[in-house]
């Protein structure tokens, strides 16, 4: 494309690379791989198979709850990851009564391997945090997904998203009770109640607490993710400087737009105002200015800016 015209600058799916954050931080975190597939198992097994479901049904009604199925989790969209690790926790002595239920009956690997999947604290302590973490990012991710989108305000929601990050480290250090993590201790005790006698005398788990994974794996997780959504985000200078020509952007009093803008459209009529060319395979593209006169576009817009302020 750009070949075809030299002026294109390329911009890539930002919800895309929104995904491709969490899919980057599996290779570090094999933890946050386990987690993964422990969540999509457990959909798999309630999903595909109407008797196991009826089980997980009976169950909820018996507690008292309102029949809810699991929602699949997709590292590629991180609305249903986030809701899926809410619902798995808001349910999870619910699962794990069906599977008991369920290996009672049949005595089946699949479900007796799944069980002890979720019983692992790392893995239950892995999808507390992601209900925490996932939740600013999922407001970012819907910005990024309104049709009305105005991708020079991204920076900005960018930026929020990550300092709820890292309020949320704080948060998380100071043992905060309106955090979904704050539920580790109870469902501990529960991953304790259930975990066979030899699982427990070998000590398998013993290590393995709120305090020590939040130091080992949660805030060195979280400021990665912080890291990544940064650096996924670095917008091009051509674009950042659009936002001199977005109505919504200007200033609230007129006074305020006499130098407003300036050094934008400076970077426009750069970029517009010089030719330029591109070489593919050995063929070279070359294109005009799209802008004869940069001192002209200065001025023309510092009279455009007022009418745009005044038609807002």
């Amino acid at each position: 494309m750009r070949h075809l015209s030299p002026m294109c600058l390329y911009m890539n799916c930002r919800n895309h690379r929104l995904a491709l954050c969490l899919r980057h931080l599996m290779k570090s975190y094999p933890l946050l791989e386990e987690t993964d597939s422990a969540l999509l198992a457990t959909w798999k097994l309630f999903h595909y198979s109407p008797r196991r479901f009826a089980v997980f049904k009976s169950i909820q009604e018996l507690y008292g709850e309102e029949q809810l199925t699991l929602i699949r989790a997709a590292t590629t969209r991180w609305l249903s990851h986030g809701k899926a690790c809410i619902r798995f926790v808001d349910r999870y002595t619910t699962i794990l009564d069906t599977l008991d239920a369920l290996y009672q009956e049949r005595k089946e690997p699949e479900v007796f391997g799944l069980r002890c999947s979720i019983t692992k604290k790392k893995v239950m302590a892995m999808i507390l945090l992601l209900c925490d973490v996932l939740k600013p990012v999922n407001i970012l991710s819907l910005f990024l997904q309104d049709p009305k989108i105005c991708f020079v305000t991204a920076e900005s929601k960018v930026k929020a998203t990550t300092n709820e990050l890292e309020t949320l480290i704080g948060l998380l250090q100071n043992k905060d009770d309106s955090t979904y993590f704050s539920k580790i201790h109870s469902i501990f005790q529960e991953i304790d109640d259930r975990t066979d006698l030899q699982r427990r005398i070998r000590g398998e788990q013993r290590d393995v607490t709120p305090d020590t994974f939040l130091l080992t794996t949660g805030i060195p997780f979280i400021n990665n993710l912080i890291v990544e959504i940064t650096a996924a985000f670095q917008c091009h200078p051509v674009f950042e400087a659009f936002r001199a020509l977005d109505p919504r952007c200007l200033p609230q009093r007129q006074e305020e737009t006499i130098e407003y803008g300036k050094a934008d459209m400076e970077t426009l009529v750069r970029h517009y105002g010089t030719p330029k060319d591109d070489v593919f395979k050995g063929h070279t593209t070359r294109c005009n200015a799209d802008i004869d006169s940069i001192d002209i576009a200065v001025a023309e817009y510092s009279e455009f800016k007022h009418q745009i302020f005044m038609l807002r």
